[in-house]
């Protein structure tokens, strides 16, 4: 914010760039070292006025100061790593290149032409400079969807098919996933601005580029929906195994999450809980114990028989004491037994009250899953008689408006919403029933709610998880034979 607030000041020192780089007369407040104080209370302040220059003047006199100060190289082309930068100096350049950086970007965001102009005339940052994501400056102007900063930075000779991090995948990245790459063109595509496409095509972008994850232009407006993209661009059929190859990646790697976890739920289980309960306490409550204390007996052999001694008497004053401690317990028998009264009282109150929540709870998550899966219902109901529709219209019609292509998509829509979109429902509704009942019995019964949760995580844990190795394998199965149909469609949608 405060880059942006240090461009919004640079603007206001200016009414224009493209004007004239003259220095404007504008008042300010009189600085600490000009103030003159009244001498009566008839005097009042005066007016003072300072030179402040334009945007340009402004950032050519940043670049020069770089230039003698720091010894520094311009312009800045990527964002500067700390690296092994220790001195005064080295740390001073590197803040004020990504300074510089951060300005360029938010005015190519905000669509200020003119401020990018002036960046480019003080010889700071190129049309190829990246920012903090590897971003450049074109894909960032596409993504602010500025048409007038997209048309500037091809006239000033940016690279129209250089690949860049969309800004979307920022905190993937920072996750150790891999980034998405895209060119211009591309993420004008997937966001659906057309009159970008159309500006981009015009001067010469390359639809046909694969980016590393196996998409292109076309597959990203279809993917996306932008049926104008699609019928706009021409047909590509490049990069299916690509875009297989990232969809199967990310499934195996979810299939390798769920197999670490199974392996390490098995090893507590199998070994680790066996071996604690069987050797671990067997041997330091039992074992080490009696060897520790027959070591003990022979090394004080000498002194057994006054200890035998010894713990007669200690025997002896206890049974002399024992009808004395007896009558103490029997005397604090009522009072525990009206202490034990008492909480199980209170335990059934906290229960009465916390009955109707929980019931509460139940039925409301029980119509959320009966909701479900009318609606799951109503889906398959309402694709059916879609394809019927779809099926009769091309028959009155002897199929002059619908094709063959509609009554084949309107069959698998109907057996999309049969095979997939029913289970899919039912096995949410039994989730949301078994999470129903966990929830009210852990809001009446607290402790033994909680135990019960605990105990049905313990139980479902490998089949969520085989459950998740399973869903990921059909996934990556569903992308394989959705790349067919595109090979065959490139324009499907």
């Amino acid at each position: 914010m405060a880059d942006r607030d240090e461009i919004q000041n640079v603007e206001t020192a200016t009414s224009s760039v493209n004007k004239r780089d003259e220095p404007q007369q504008t008042t300010s407040p009189p600085s600490a070292q000009e103030f003159v104080p009244p001498q009566s209370d008839s005097d009042v302040l005066p007016l003072y006025s300072e030179e402040q220059p334009t945007t340009r003047d402004w950032l050519a006199e940043l670049a020069t100061t770089i230039r003698n100060e720091t010894n520094s190289s311009l312009p800045v082309l990527a964002w500067p790593l700390a690296g092994d930068r220790h001195t005064y100096h080295e740390m001073e350049e590197f803040h004020q290149y990504r300074r510089i950086i951060k300005m360029y970007f938010e005015a190519i965001e905000i669509g200020n032409v003119g401020l990018v102009a002036s960046f480019f005339g003080a010889g700071l940052v190129t049309t190829q400079t990246t920012n903090e994501a590897g971003g450049t400056p074109l894909l960032a102007a596409v993504e602010a969807e500025h048409t007038h900063m997209v048309r500037y930075l091809l006239d000033v000779g940016a690279a129209i098919d250089a690949y860049g991090v969309t800004a979307t995948t920022v905190l993937h990245g920072k996750n150790n996933y891999p980034c998405t790459y895209r060119t211009p063109l591309q993420s004008a595509a997937q966001t659906g601005n057309l009159p970008i496409v159309r500006l981009l095509m015009g001067r010469g972008a390359d639809d046909a580029l694969i980016a590393p994850d196996g998409e292109v232009a076309l597959r990203l407006a279809a993917g996306n929906g932008h049926r104008e993209i699609v019928d706009y661009l021409p047909t590509r059929r490049g990069g299916g195994f690509k875009r297989w190859k990232t969809k199967h990646a990310e499934a195996m790697r979810r299939c390798k999450g769920a197999a670490v976890g199974i392996y390490w739920f098995g090893s507590v289980f199998v070994w680790y809980l066996p071996k604690f309960f069987l050797w671990t306490i067997p041997k330091e409550l039992v074992v080490l114990p009696l060897v520790r204390g027959v070591k003990w007996l022979h090394e004080h052999r000498a002194e057994i028989p006054m200890l035998l001694v010894r713990t007669a008497k200690n025997v002896a004053n206890g049974i002399k004491k024992f009808p004395a401690r007896v009558w103490k317990v029997l005397k604090e028998i009522p009072r525990c037994i009206w202490d034990v009264f008492k909480e199980c009282a209170r335990f059934l109150w906290r229960i009465i009250k916390q009955l109707p929540h929980g019931i509460k709870t139940a039925f409301m998550l029980l119509w959320a899953g009966l909701k479900r899966i009318g609606l799951a219902v109503h889906n398959i109901v309402v694709r059916f008689t879609s394809f019927l529709h779809t099926i009769c219209a091309a028959v009155l019609s002897f199929f002059q408006r619908i094709t063959l292509r509609d009554v084949v998509d309107g069959f698998f829509y109907c057996i999309d919403a049969i095979i997939f979109d029913a289970p899919k429902k039912l096995w949410e509704w039994i989730y949301t029933l078994g999470k129903a009942s966990l929830e009210a019995l852990a809001s009446v019964f607290w402790f033994w709610g909680f135990l019960a949760r605990c105990m049905v995580e313990v139980v479902t844990y490998i089949p969520k998880k085989v459950w998740k190795m399973l869903v990921a394998c059909g996934g990556s199965m569903k992308s394989g034979g959705q790349e067919v149909l595109v090979w065959f469609d490139p324009k499907r949608v």
